[in-house]
């Protein structure tokens, strides 16, 4: 059928006021093909509950979404950046790794180099893998965070660098308690193995599928370096609710160990300068969580005073907010698990253990 230029179609209504005026609802089905030719085309995803647009060569959600319960899709329609549904909010399924292009392409960020020549963990300056231009600040910062499987996770940005790689994505630095929702149903390890390995084991065994705690070399400068124990994210074998699955209940991955994570939250407690620093225990009385370590910064925190890409000189601060760490890393042993809570560091500073990963609302 040809509707000729200049006239209105209707249906429902005898008087149309537009070039497709529909009264009533419209029923989409579930194409299939999306390629140059049914470029804005519109389908109905049965399996994302969501409307989508074609692109040219892939189906991606609508911007505004419509799933069952009325809230957008998580689904990116990039397999480089991937997204799960933790309530109202879309989470990284795996911890961030920063890339030159948006798609999750291109050169890689904040990965190995081959040395590190700081004893005190800060990511050394001049490294080849920090992008040009990119300030500790955040400032200059154009690269792009994407939850990307089968890498390396990026670690040894600042706070500031990790909020806006996840602003250039279109997310956010995660929220502190949404964080902590997310990683709800992911195994503890407590005292016990959580030996899942730089590697996570072969790629069957259950290594691959425990939380990575204890990959720790016996030295603090040998773990400070850059060939340490982080794995790489959705290692094989682990998958949601396997038994020692490194997953929580909303499907996110490795919220126990293997990185610290920036979470959204600054703060600072009243009280002493960093003397009284000390190292507690969640729930110290018993639960699941009894063996999970806090740092508590009592109104001090550690910081660096750089500009541009130098760290400058770091130390103890009093009266300087610190910037969230959740969840421990892979040399934390008993003391990372979902409620390890670290807020003895500014948002400037930067270690080898520390990554991040970002959201958005639905």
């Amino acid at each position: 059928m040809v509707i000729q230029s200049g006239g209105n179609v209707g249906i429902g209504t005898t008087n149309p006021a537009a070039k497709l005026d529909v009264a009533g609802a419209v029923k989409i089905g579930n194409a299939t093909t999306c390629t140059a030719t049914e470029e804005g085309s519109v389908r109905y995803s049965s399996t994302n509950k969501a409307l989508e647009f074609c692109n040219g060569s892939s189906w991606v959600s609508a911007g505004s979404g419509s799933g069952s319960n009325g809230l957008r899709s998580c689904d990116t329609g990039n397999a480089n950046d991937v997204m799960v549904a933790v309530g109202s909010w879309c989470v990284d399924k795996y911890e961030a790794s920063v890339w030159s292009a948006a798609a999750g392409t291109g050169t890689g960020y904040f990965t190995d180099s081959t040395t590190s020549a700081d004893t005190d963990g800060n990511y050394p300056t001049g490294a080849a893998n920090v992008p040009a231009g990119c300030n500790r600040n955040g400032a200059g910062c154009t690269q792009y965070a994407v939850s990307k499987p089968g890498v390396i996770p990026s670690r040894g940005m600042t706070w500031y660098q990790a909020a806006a790689f996840c602003a250039n994505a279109g997310k956010q630095l995660i929220p502190d308690g949404l964080w902590q929702t997310a990683a709800i149903g992911t195994n503890d390890p407590g005292a016990g193995s959580g030996t899942g390995g730089t590697a996570g084991g072969s790629a069957t065994d259950a290594a691959a599928a425990q939380c990575n705690i204890n990959t720790h070399n016996a030295t603090w400068t040998t773990w400070l370096k850059t060939n340490n124990g982080v794995r790489p994210t959705a290692r094989a074998g682990a998958t949601s609710g396997a038994t020692n699955a490194c997953i929580s209940q909303y499907g996110v991955d490795d919220m126990v160990g293997n990185l610290w994570e920036w979470t959204d939250m600054n703060g600072m407690a009243a009280g002493a300068d960093q003397a009284a620093f000390t190292q507690g225990k969640n729930n110290a009385t018993g639960g699941p969580f009894a063996n999970d370590g806090t740092w508590n910064i009592n109104g001090s925190a550690y910081g660096c005073d750089g500009a541009g890409s130098s760290k400058g000189t770091c130390g103890w601060t009093n009266n300087t907010p610190a910037a969230a760490l959740r969840g421990g890393n892979w040399h934390g042993g008993a003391q990372a698990g979902v409620t390890a809570l670290s807020l003895s560091n500014s948002g400037s500073v930067s270690y080898w253990s520390i990554g991040f990963r970002c959201a958005r609302p639905r």
